[in-house]
């Protein structure tokens, strides 16, 4: 109750808003920063990894047996646009045509031939140049076949048909999809793996051993404001380990799922509430004040072992004048 009783004596100024959000913006960048680099560094070394390798040899086989794809993972369009092997448009759009064919009729990606070549023919007899119409037509066998026209017209439409279509069905492959998936789910647990690693570093490593004096971040530490606890002494780590472990939940996994809105409402209670507390601040009862002129205790001894210094220094100081 003695260190209740005493609390009045310390007096604090509450943080300005606008500091509270920069040594936020501080802090996120910085988390952000640290995170994209580990991130980064471990995607240099999933590829040699023996699971990892095995998804990106199976894709690469999926990519390869479809027809689309040159053993070296190169999309034929691309092969035909920028290889020295193909003279003329002729050769480059019977190239393509052949690959499709033999795509469209690969039991691995299709189970119904007819249905796909259904469509195919259809998008070829909807397809025209605009000075030239139609550049496909049915024959008196009913075969959908190429008019007698420029070669370069027929290579563009196959062209199209490879990167607006043949692509879209082979990712949508279930074998395929499953490699994607896989690949996307590696990326995300480790990108969520070194993003609550940095929010630790930053958010619960500095505040606690580094700068546990008003457990400051260095966004806090570079504008000057500091946590206290109602007792108006430093908050005590346990109390700040609950506060970290809200933080991580509610202030960053959860934002991630609920569009921000528990972001929203920690503003909105920082800028309206009468002391500027935001969502965490209330629920434990903390408050951000201003460190540049005054200092954050660490206890109520430090505070007492403090102002004894203090009231001593005066007497020291002063100067007597002694008579005869």
């Amino acid at each position: 109750m003695e260190e209740i009783k005493n609390r009045q004596e310390l007096e604090y100024t509450k943080a300005k808003l606008s500091k509270r959000v920069l040594s936020g913006v501080v802090d996120l960048f910085f988390t952000l920063f640290l995170t994209f680099i580990l991130f980064a560094l471990t995607n240099l070394i999933l590829p040699n990894l023996n699971f990892y390798q095995e998804i990106i040899t199976q894709r690469e086989e999926l990519q390869y047996l479809s027809n689309l794809y040159l053993d070296d993972g190169t999309l034929i369009t691309e092969y035909t646009e920028n290889s020295s092997d193909f003279e003329t448009f002729e050769e480059r759009k019977t190239y393509l045509s052949e690959r499709i064919n033999i795509f469209y009729q690969n039991e691995l990606f299709f189970d119904s031939e007819d249905k796909i070549f259904e469509e195919y023919d259809r998008r070829k007899l909807e397809y025209q140049v605009n000075d030239i119409g139609y550049i496909f037509e049915r024959n008196s066998e009913n075969i959908v076949v190429e008019r007698n026209i420029n070669p370069e017209y027929l290579y563009q439409f196959y062209k199209n048909e490879i990167n607006n279509y043949s692509i879209g069905y082979l990712i949508n492959n279930s074998e395929y999809l499953e490699t994607t998936r896989s690949l996307f789910l590696i990326s995300l647990v480790n990108l969520s793996i070194w993003f609550i690693f940095s929010i630790t570093i930053f958010y619960l490593i500095f505040p606690l051993f580094i700068f546990k004096r008003g457990r400051k971040t260095i966004g806090m530490v570079i504008f000057s404001i500091g946590l206290i606890d109602i007792t108006a002494l430093n908050i005590s780590w346990k109390k700040y380990l609950l506060r970290f472990i809200f933080t991580l939940i509610f202030m960053f996994i959860l934002n991630i799922f609920a569009f921000l809105i528990p972001l929203i409402i920690s503003l909105g209670m920082m800028y309206c509430s009468k002391r500027n507390q935001d969502l965490v601040d209330y629920i434990f009862n903390n408050y951000v004040v201003e460190t540049k002129n005054s200092e954050i205790y660490l206890n109520y001894l430090e505070y007492l072992d403090k102002s004894n210094i203090d009231k001593k220094t005066k007497l020291e100081d002063k100067n007597l004048n002694i008579g005869n």
